[in-house]
């Protein structure tokens, strides 16, 4: 999915500039970092670009957007929970 200017320029250039090395691990890609790690934490609260990202994808208009635009895949995906109901 692409979402122009979903992440204002001066914020993703801060995001490359301060990508962290992460660590190899048993995450999906062999090389994640997941919120509640060191890592990740300090990321969070060391930089505000990194920051920002983190709590607009926990913004309630970030679940909102993903219910709306999705909605009709999940009813075609065996998904169980009733998304109708979801906010």
């Amino acid at each position: 999915m692409i979402v122009d200017d979903f992440i204002a320029p001066e914020i993703y250039r801060e995001l490359v500039r301060t990508f962290p090395a992460c660590p190899r691990n048993g995450g999906p890609t062999g090389y994640s970092c997941f919120w509640g790690d060191p890592l990740y934490d300090a990321l969070i609260a060391d930089n505000a670009a990194w920051r920002a990202v983190f709590e607009a994808a926990q913004s309630q208009a970030f679940v909102g957007y993903c219910l709306r635009t999705f909605a009709s895949v999940f009813g075609k995906t065996g998904c169980t929970i009733d998304m109708s109901k979801a906010a």
